[in-house]
C-alpha cells in the first residue's frame, strides 16, 4: 500500500489542477475524451500501418500528451508491438519514435532507420529525418533536409499547414531551417478546402503556428477560433465524427489537442506558481537596485566559516546569479496578462540595475576591481546577456554599454584557477565578441579545450584534473560551456565549423546530464543532497532547465514529466519554509534555513544562484511544456510498478 501513495497523491493533484481549469478547456477535454474513447472501442484490432491509421495513431499520442490518459498511451504501443515496430508509411514510424520518448527502446529507430535507406525524399516525408535526429541523436538525419525539397508540401491549404507543422514541431522551432518557417507563414494565408479533413488540418496548423509564435495572434486567431466552432459541432453524441472514418477522427483530435493547449495556456496553475517565486526571487534585489538601494536595503548574511573577503562581493554575486536565470523569462514579448505585467515590471527594473552596476557614482556600482571573485559573477553577468541579447544588452545605452566592455575587460588581471574558473574568463570574452569589442581569443579556445579534456564520461565532467561528485556540472560547468560555443557559432561561420564537433559531443552530455537529473527527483518531488554549494538549491536542475528551454529534450523525457518533476521539487523546497527573511531575500540553506551547510564563500548573494533552476520560463505560456498533461516522471514510474525508460550509458 505505501509503495503506491507517491502516485495516488501525484494523480490527486492532478486531477485537481485539471478541475480548476476554465470551462473551454474542461470543454475540449471532454471532447478529446468522447471521440478517442469511442474510437479505440471500436478499432481496437485496427493495427494497419498505412497512413491514415498511422496519422490516427500520432493524434492519439497527442490525445496522451495534452490529457495524460494512459490509455491511450497503452493503445499506441500495443498497436506498434503487434508491427514488431515496421510499417509501410513514414508516419508510422514517426509514431514510432514519439513512442521512444516514453520508453526508450532501439527497436524503434532501427526500424525507421532501416525504413529511411530506401525511402524517397519525397515533400511528405520531411518528418522522419528530425524525427530520427532527434531519437538517435545524429544531426546527419535533420541534415538530409537540405537534400529534400522544403516547398509548400502538397497544393492543398490545410494538408500543407498540417505537414508543415508536423515537421516543424518534431525538433523544435529554434532548430529548424528559416525556410521551413517561411513556408509555414505563406501556407497559413491559403483558404483551405470544404472538406472536414481539410478544414480540421487547417484548424490544426493556424492554431499550432499561433502557440508556437510563428503566426500572428492577432490576424490568425478568429479564423481558427470560427474553424473549431464548425469543426466541433461534427461530432456526434455517439463521438463519432463526420463520416465516422479515421481521417476524419485523427484530424479533429489533431486539432482538438491544439485547441486544449490554447486553452491551458490561459490559466496555468504550474506556470503562474513558477511566475510568483521567481518575481519573490527577483522583485527584492531589482527594485532596489534599479534606485541604486540595493547596498542600503539588503543586510549580507555569510556563512559562520566565512573566508575573510570583502563582503561587498555579496551583491554582485545576487545580481549577476539572479539575471542569468532570470533572462530567458524577459525574452518573451509583453502582453496584457497579469504575468505580462509582471515580467514587463521585472525587465525595466532589470535595464536600470544593469546600468547602476557600472556607474561609479552609484552606491550600487558593483565589486569590479578587488578581490578575483568578481570574475565569477561578471561571468554570470555576461550569461544573461548571451541569454536575451536583443532584451537586455541592446537597450543599454552606450555609456553603460562601453563601461561594461572596460570592466569585463580589466578582468583580465584575474589568473584563473585552473578548473571551472576558465569558463568564466572564456564567457566574459564570449560576450564582448557578440558586442562587437575586443576579445582574447585564447582565454574562449583555452576554455573550450581544457573542458573537453576535463570530461570523466557518460555525462560527467571533472572540475579540473580531477573528480568530485557534486553539483557543478549543473551549476557551471553543463549550461556555460554549452552556450560558450553556441555563443561563438552565432558570430560567424567559421566558427560553426571550427566548432562544429565540440558542440555535438557537449550537447551529447548535457543531455545525459539531464537524464540522470531528471532521475535524481523522486517521487516526493526531493533529490539527493550532496557536495559543495549545496544552498544553491534548484540550481542543481539547471542543465535539465536549459535542455527544456533550448527545445533540446533527450529521448525518453516528455515536456510533461519534466515540468511535473521539477513543479515537485520546487513545491517540497518553497512551501512553508523560512527560505526568505523579513525583507523578503534568500536565506542561507538547502531548504529553510540552514547555515551550517554553507561554504566558505558562501553569503546569501550567492544563493541566486536557485533562479537557474526555472529556465523554462523562457518558453512562452502556448508552449507543450505548460500545456501538457503533468505526467509521472522516471521514479515515479519505477516505484509504482510502471513501465519506465531503461537506462544506459552514452559513447560518443
Amino acid at each position: 500500500m505505501k509503495k503506491i501513495l507517491p502516485l495516488l497523491a501525484f494523480l490527486c493533484v492532478t486531477a485537481l489542477m485539471q478541475a480548476a481549469k476554465p470551462t473551454g478547456a474542461a470543454e475540449t477535454r471532454s471532447l478529446i475524451h468522447k471521440v478517442n474513447n469511442t474510437w479505440i472501442s471500436q478499432h481496437a484490432n485496427d493495427l494497419s500501418t498505412a497512413w491514415n491509421n498511422s496519422l490516427y495513431q500520432l493524434a492519439n499520442m497527442d490525445a496522451y500528451l495534452t490529457t495524460g490518459e494512459e490509455a491511450y498511451l497503452n493503445n499506441a504501443t500495443q498497436w506498434a508491438e503487434a508491427n514488431q515496430w515496421n510499417g509501410e508509411s513514414a508516419l508510422a514510424h514517426i509514431c514510432y519514435l514519439r513512442l521512444y520518448d516514453q520508453v526508450a527502446d532501439s527497436r524503434r529507430y532501427r526500424a525507421a532507420t532501416r525504413f529511411i535507406q530506401n525511402m524517397p525524399r519525397e515533400k511528405m516525408n520531411l518528418p522522419i529525418f528530425y524525427a530520427l535526429a532527434r531519437a538517435t541523436g545524429k544531426d546527419s538525419y535533420a541534415d538530409m533536409l537540405e537534400k529534400t525539397p522544403q516547398t509548400p508540401l502538397l497544393e492543398d491549404g490545410g494538408v500543407t499547414l498540417a505537414e508543415l507543422a508536423r515537421t516543424i514541431n518534431v525538433k523544435g522551432v529554434k532548430n529548424t531551417p528559416a525556410i521551413l518557417c517561411e513556408n509555414f507563414r505563406h501556407a497559413a494565408a491559403n483558404e483551405p478546402a470544404n472538406s472536414f479533413s481539410d478544414q480540421a488540418l487547417f484548424a490544426y496548423g493556424l492554431m499550432w503556428g499561433i502557440n508556437s509564435g510563428l503566426l500572428s495572434k492577432n490576424e490568425y486567431q478568429a479564423k481558427a477560433d470560427e474553424l473549431w466552432t464548425n469543426i466541433k459541432k461534427l461530432v456526434k453524441k455517439d463521438g463519432s465524427v463526420n463520416d465516422g472514418s479515421t481521417v476524419s477522427t485523427a484530424t479533429f483530435l489533431m486539432a482538438a489537442c491544439e485547441r486544449l493547449r490554447q486553452q491551458v495556456a490561459l490559466n496555468n496553475a504550474d506556470r503562474a506558481y513558477w511566475c510568483d517565486i521567481m518575481y519573490k526571487l527577483a522583485a527584492p534585489i531589482l527594485s532596489n537596485m534599479a534606485e541604486g538601494k540595493l547596498h542600503d536595503t539588503m543586510a549580507i548574511e555569510v556563512s559562520p566559516a566565512w573566508d575573510g573577503r570583502d563582503t561587498g562581493v555579496t551583491y554582485m554575486e545576487a545580481f549577476g546569479r539572479l539575471m542569468m536565470g532570470l533572462a530567458p523569462w524577459l525574452t518573451l514579448p509583453d502582453d496584457d496578462t497579469e504575468e505580462g505585467a509582471m515580467r514587463k515590471q521585472l525587465r525595466e527594473w532589470a535595464l536600470k540595475s544593469y546600468a547602476q552596476a557600472v556607474d561609479p557614482s552609484s552606491k550600487d556600482y558593483l565589486l569590479w576591481r578587488k578581490e578575483s571573485q568578481p570574475l565569477v559573477d561578471a561571468a554570470f553577468i555576461a550569461e544573461s546577456f548571451l541569454r536575451a541579447f536583443d532584451q537586455l544588452w541592446v537597450p543599454l545605452d552606450e555609456v553603460t554599454k562601453q563601461r561594461y566592455i572596460e570592466e569585463f575587460t580589466l578582468l583580465r588581471r584575474v589568473n584563473p584557477p585552473y578548473n571551472n574558473w576558465l569558463l568564466f574568463s572564456g564567457t566574459v570574452e564570449a560576450l564582448l565578441a557578440k558586442a562587437g569589442a575586443n576579445y582574447d581569443q585564447f582565454r574562449i579556445t583555452t576554455a573550450i579545450r581544457k573542458i573537453d579534456e576535463w570530461y570523466k564520461g557518460d555525462g560527467w565532467y571533472g572540475d579540473g584534473p580531477g573528480f568530485a561528485f557534486d553539483y557543478y556540472g549543473s551549476y557551471v560547468i553543463h549550461p556555460m560551456y554549452i552556450e560558450l560555443i553556441q555563443a561563438l557559432q552565432s558570430l560567424s561561420s567559421g566558427y560553426a565549423s571550427r566548432y562544429k564537433n565540440y558542440y555535438a559531443n557537449a550537447l551529447t552530455r548535457t543531455q545525459r546530464f539531464s537524464t540522470l537529473l531528471e532521475r535524481f527527483i523522486a517521487p516526493d518531488g526531493t533529490f539527493p543532497v550532496f557536495g559543495r554549494s549545496i544552498p544553491y538549491r534548484m540550481a542543481a536542475m539547471q542543465p535539465l532547465a536549459l535542455m527544456t528551454w533550448q527545445e533540446l529534450l533527450p529521448t525518453g523525457l516528455t515536456y510533461g514529466q519534466v515540468r511535473a518533476a521539477l513543479t515537485a521539487s520546487t513545491h517540497r523546497m518553497f512551501d512553508g519554509q523560512e527560505n526568505f527573511n523579513e525583507k523578503g531575500f534568500l536565506t542561507i540553506g538547502f531548504v529553510g534555513r540552514q547555515p551550517g551547510v554553507s561554504d566558505s564563500y558562501t553569503n546569501n548573494g550567492s544563493l541566486y544562484m536557485t533562479s537557474m533552476g526555472f529556465l523554462a520560463l523562457g518558453l512562452p505560456a502556448s508552449h507543450p511544456f505548460w500545456t501538457d498533461a503533468a505526467l509521472p516522471w522516471t521514479s515515479v514510474k519505477a516505484w509504482n510498478a510502471k513501465p519506465f525508460t531503461k537506462d544506459h550509458r552514452i559513447s560518443e
